[in-house]
Parts: C-alpha cells; structure tokens; sequence
C-alpha cells in the first residue's frame, strides 16, 4: 500500500505524495502510478464511482469509475486509458482511495480491463461499448466509464536489487526494494533492511525475484512492472548509470574527438518547431565512414518528424536510423530531448547529461530508461574533461563544477552516485531549483577543421553570470563561425547585466547566426538586438534545416 497510515488527512497527502489537487483522476509529477479519488458525497469534488463498488466491502474486485470532467479522451481519463499500455511508456499502477469528510484511506491497486464476455454480467448491463476494443463503457444516459479490476499490490511484491557490498572474493550482495511511497530505490539504512548474501553467479544490478531468478524486465510480470517501476524513478535510474560506467572503469576518459579520420563535417540546424535538434557529421572520402554527433534532439510535436528524417537522409542517404556516437543533452525539458527515439544509441554511445538530475519529467525518466538499457557510457559535461591536447574537438566552457538541481523548498538534494570519469574538484559550481532547469545546460564549443561552432542550450541568467565570473580573459568579445542562440534566440535567455557584460551577445560575435524558434507558438520573438546574422529555421514554413559545410564555409537554408 502507498499509506503506510490506514488513514491521513487529504491535506497531509499531498504534501506527502504531491499531485493535483481537487481532480478525481490525479497524475503525481515523477511517480509511475495514477491516484483515483472517489467519494460517497458528490458534493465534495471528487469522482464518483459508477454503479455501486461490488465485490468484498473494503477491497472491491470491481469497479466501474466515471470519466472525470467532461468525459474528453484527455489528460487523466487518457492516463488511465493508458495506464498500462506498453507501448506508453512505464506501467503505472491504479491505486485507488476513498475521500470522506477530508480524510483520504486507500481503498487498493487496480488495473484498467476492457469490457468483454469474461466480465461478470453486472458490471456491463444497461451500457453501450467504445467501439475500439471496448476499452471503456458508456451508459445509456451517455456517462462514460472505466472498468476497473483489482490487482496485487506492488508493494507487496518481492523484488531485489543485486548492489554493491562488502568486499568478499566469492560473493555479492542484493537487497529488496522499498514501498513505493519512500521514492527511493533502496533503504537509506542497510543495517536495518539487511543484505542477502549471493553468489557471484549474478551481475551488479540485477533485479531478481523472491527466488533469486533474473526478473526479465521485458515481461509482464508483477516483478518486471515493480522493477520497471523503479527504473523510472531518479534514484534508481542513477544506479543504472553508475552500473554503465562501472563496465568500462572507474579511469575512463571520454573520446573529445571523433573516431573516424575526416576530412569533411556537416553542422544541421533542423526546423523542429519549438524545440532545438542539432547535429555535427564527420565525413571520410578515403573510406566513406561516417560519425554523427547529436546536440539536443527536441521538437515541438511529432508533425515535425520529416523534417529530422530528410536531415538524415542529406546526412547519410538513408532514411534508416542512423547511429549516433555522442548525444549531448543539454537539460531535461521535452523541447530539448523529445525525438530521442529517432536515432540509435547503444554501448559505443556516449551520452553527456548532468548526472545530478533528481526531478524531471516521466518523458526524461524513458528517455534515461533507454539509456540504462542501451549501456551507453556516460559523461557529465564539465570544464574538467578537457584534456588539452591539440586537435581536440570538444571543450566545454562552462559549467567549472558540478550543477545541481534542487528541490525548490525543501532540502539539497543528496551527491548522485555517478562517479565522474575524469578527475573533477568536485566542487558544485551552483544550485538550480526546479523550476529553472534551463540553466542545468553547458557551453561547449567544437573546434572543427579551423572552424569554431558553438552550442549553449537553454542557458539563461544564472549560468552567464556563472561563465563570465569564471572568464579567465576577461569580458571580450569570442570571435565565432557558428553560434546556436540561447533559449531559441528569444530575449529571455539574455537577461542579464553582469560586471560590465549586458548581454549574452556581448560575448560571442558569429559570422552565422543559428536560431531555432516558431515564434508563433509562445508568441516570443528573435530579440532584436541580436546583431549578427541570423539564418533561422522558422523564416519559411518550407525550411527543412539548416547545413552548414564547414569545408567549404557555407550555410545553405534546405527546403
């Protein structure tokens, strides 16, 4: 059970276990379950069950719950729909709770179940099917609702995590997973939870059931959904990425150039609507290999998706997935990631993320689910990578140290579990609240055949004032080929007036000026006081992306 109390005061539930407030159908921000609400009093906000709650008197085998507002296929009565779609994303539990009198007590887990001959007669009289599946009912007077079934709660499922332990030649260590309603991984406390002794016949991180098998996390089981459930939650994701980096060393250093011998490169801008997707090909005419290298890879809506796909096929004539060797994610908001699933990444991938990360979307959570999954290395962009060997493509010019992103209001977020791969000072350069993920992004500029192309994210306010404290030659002017906009090249990325420094464009002066912007989405426009030359990819409905042939020096607008 989520409760570990058989009763609590609503106000003291969301303060608990957050979630939108005064909806029958809530959807907790960075949880993999769905709270349903209900009451006996229609007056008190909440949904009410339809029909009668069947079944034992406290944990109903049945239920049919209506659609909360209008009944639309949208927002909550959508995640339930979903809930435990597969191809949706994590399965999201169904727990289920009674509201009276300002008193919340959790009634128990269900999933969602299509309407069909194997349900009891009861709860499907006097109504009509949605035509697709029966996924849910419509009574005769037009209210819809979802079936709903109960289940065996996850908690109460048996899963172990194999971690880390005392240093014994033949032997390593698991440890069960926690209720749900700790949103950790594991027991701060291992004394008090206890380790089991294995034998060394498993790997680090491993889930195994209550019998020590292996939990394929492709299944269906209760295990599979419980772990998956776990995978999804920071904490554990974190554990996951550390598992990566403990496979290829603790001394790794990540590659700042590229693999292959080029004498050719390609930088696209691609027309993503609101959102930013950046790419750097390296070419070989001697052997006519290729090494693609992404920068953010969001978009605004899926419509956008021809537009990546005719990139790549410019890139590398196909419209096949292409393997991506680096993906450079500069902060965790949807505009900036979004399209992840249009390339491949696997163990020869080096993701650059900020590792510190502790609150970000469910969106963020698949995105690094994937990762986990795919064995990709990673690496936390610092201005410590850089190895200072000439001819090095990469070098990050901010942040110094690590950035944290904290929860607004409570207490700092504990030190992630990542160990960085390159020797760092560990200092933290600053703190970010949650609301102000955009200045979790780094500056990093690539050094490319005699070319200098810089790319920023999202980085606003905080982190210019970061850099320009940390310039060591002081506030002048960066002399640039390509500079990518900050904040899609809208006044609210350049904020700021910093010792003698206003703006973000009293830094870098590009000869091409790259801004990805739909500015009829949020209705900002390109600041105006930008003043190099500015190719955008928004200028015509009819522009794919932007290349840019960094041999030849020319910037060419696809349509």
């Amino acid at each position: 059970m989520l409760l570990k109390e058989n009763e609590l005061s609503l106000k003291e539930f969301y303060r608990l276990y957050g979630g939108q407030r005064r909806h029958s159908i809530c959807t907790p921000r960075n949880k993999p379950y769905i709270y349903l609400f209900t009451s006996l009093n229609k007056y008190d906000g909440f949904g009410i069950i339809d029909d009668v709650i069947e079944g034992k008197e406290t944990k109903p085998e049945y239920v049919r719950f209506a659609f909360e507002g209008e009944g639309d296929l949208t927002n909550g009565n959508l995640a339930v729909l979903d809930h435990n779609n597969p191809d949706s994303g994590v399965y999201k539990s169904l727990l289920l709770f009674l509201v009276s009198g300002g008193i919340i007590s959790e009634i128990g887990e269900y999933e969602r179940v299509d309407l069909d001959e194997s349900v009891p007669p009861i709860f499907i009289r006097d109504v009509s099917f949605e035509e697709e599946n029966h996924r849910y009912g419509i009574t005769y007077d037009g209210k819809k609702f979802f079936l709903l079934k109960r289940v065996d709660d996850l908690d109460e499922v048996v899963v172990k995590l194999v971690v880390p332990g005392e240093e014994e030649k033949d032997y390593i260590y698991a440890e069960e997973l926690g209720n749900r309603s700790d949103y950790n991984f594991l027991s701060d406390d291992r004394i008090e939870t206890g380790l089991e002794k294995l034998s060394k016949e498993f790997n680090l991180y491993d889930f195994l059931d209550k019998d020590n098998n292996v939990v394929d996390l492709g299944s269906n089981t209760n295990e599979s959904k419980k772990a998956n459930q776990y995978l999804s939650m920071v904490c554990g994701i974190h554990n996951e990425l550390k598992r990566n980096n403990d496979d290829v060393g603790r001394n790794y250093e990540p590659s700042l150039s590229p693999t292959i011998r080029y004498d050719k490169a390609y930088f696209y801008v691609v027309n993503v609507g609101w959102g930013l997707f950046q790419m750097l090909v390296f070419k070989s005419s001697e052997d006519n290999t290729t090494e693609a290298w992404v920068f953010d890879c969001g978009r605004q809506n899926a419509t956008y998706n021809n537009n990546i796909d005719d990139c790549f096929l410019d890139a590398f004539g196909t419209y096949n997935k292409p393997h991506i060797s680096k993906l450079f994610i500069s902060h965790p908001h949807d505009d900036h990631f979004s399209a992840w699933s249009l390339f491949d990444i696997d163990s020869d991938t080096e993701v650059w993320i900020n590792p510190n990360v502790r609150f970000c979307t469910n969106t963020y959570y698949t995105f690094l689910k994937k990762v986990c999954t795919s064995n990709c290395i990673v690496v936390e962009a610092i201005t410590k990578v850089n190895s200072g060997i000439a001819g090095d493509v990469i070098e990050v010019l901010h942040p110094d140290g690590h950035i944290v992103l904290d929860k607004k209001g409570k207490k700092a977020i504990y030190k992630s579990p990542i160990i960085s791969f390159v020797p760092v000072t560990g200092k933290t350069a600053y703190k970010v609240d949650e609301n102000r993920m955009n200045e979790l992004s780094p500056i990093i500029k690539l050094n490319v055949l005699g070319k200098e192309i810089v790319v920023v994210g999202d980085v606003m306010g905080q982190g210019w004032r970061s850099y320009i404290n940390n310039l060591s030659i002081g506030a002048q002017k960066i002399i640039l080929d390509v500079y990518v906009h900050s904040h899609h090249g809208t006044t609210s990325g350049f904020q700021i007036s910093y010792n003698g420094v206003d703006t973000e464009y009293d830094l870098f002066t590009p000869r091409n000026g790259f801004v990805s912007l739909n500015d009829t989405f949020r209705g900002w426009s390109i600041d105006s006081r930008l003043k190099s030359l500015l190719y955008r990819t928004d200028a015509s409905s009819t522009v794919k992306f932007i290349k840019y042939d960094i041999v030849n020096d020319v910037v060419c607008l696809v349509t």
